[in-house]
């Protein structure tokens, strides 16, 4: 459903995405495609959601979208949402009520 969501997102817009996989993509020609990166002990480079958002707060974008929610990313994401950004994310629940409370949850972590 999130891959439909963003084909309909307004064309003249930016915007980051970033997953842990590649499973979000899109023809949109303004949006940043990046996934998360975890350390594997070969080396130091690691990127998590939160590293992600973080740095994408930083350059000029009008939407932020994360693909699965779970953990502290969601503080970074909230702060996205207070700053104006048009945010998009997909977590899981039993309902949409248990979602929100699982994103409140995280946040409050």
């Amino acid at each position: 459903m999130l891959n439909a969501l963003l084909e309909e997102a307004d064309r003249a817009k930016s915007g980051l995405v970033t997953a842990e996989s590649d499973e979000l993509f899109s023809e949109h020609p303004h949006f940043l495609f990046q996934h998360i990166i975890e350390n594997n002990g070969e080396g130091k480079i690691s990127y998590d959601h939160e590293e992600l958002l973080r740095n994408g707060l930083r350059i000029d974008l009008d939407y932020i979208i994360v693909a699965e929610i779970t953990g502290k990313e969601a503080g970074a994401f909230s702060m996205a949402s207070y700053t104006g950004h048009i945010c998009w994310a997909t977590g899981h629940g039993a309902s949409a009520r248990d979602g929100m409370e699982k994103l409140a949850d995280y946040i409050q972590r």
